[in-house]
């Protein structure tokens, strides 16, 4: 009986531990999001709004023969803006202080530093993949 209570005891102890140590490791990770993190990504796929441009001109003149042209184009569209919509919100959240000389970010700042890192991983997201798609369906067509 009391080597079954000590084990019991022992693995509790185990999972308590290791419970605190993961909900430490997800806090440290989210203060480890930097203005450079962010950037960086925006940086990433920023040259890539050419790549729409053209693809959207590519698709432009097969619209009226296939609806699925359509649906590549309001995908490149919706990436497009899903991008400029992203810069612009970012650019009423922090000065230029914060953006372009790491001034140093108060609480506030910082978590809504982290909800525009998930904000940019979408917006890449959706730009990668909407352009992938085109590409495919382009080559599909010649």
């Amino acid at each position: 009986m009391k080597k079954t209570a000590l084990l019991l005891f022992l693995a509790l102890s185990v999972i308590s531990c290791n419970f605190q140590v993961n909900s430490n490791k997800d806090s440290e990770d989210s203060d480890k999001v930097t203005m450079s993190t962010v950037l960086d990504i925006h940086d990433e796929v920023m040259p890539k709004m050419s790549d729409i441009a053209k693809l959207s001109g590519a698709l432009k003149p097969l619209i009226t023969e296939d609806s699925l042209a359509q649906k590549k184009f309001d995908d490149l569209v919706r990436a497009h803006e899903e991008m400029m919509n992203w810069m612009q919100d970012f650019g009423t959240k922090f000065n230029s202080d914060e953006i372009m000389n790491g001034a140093a970010l108060s609480k506030e700042k910082q978590d809504l530093l982290i909800q525009e890192k998930i904000a940019i991983d979408q917006v890449k997201e959706t730009m990668l993949s909407a352009i992938s798609n085109a590409e495919i369906f382009l080559k599909e067509k010649d």
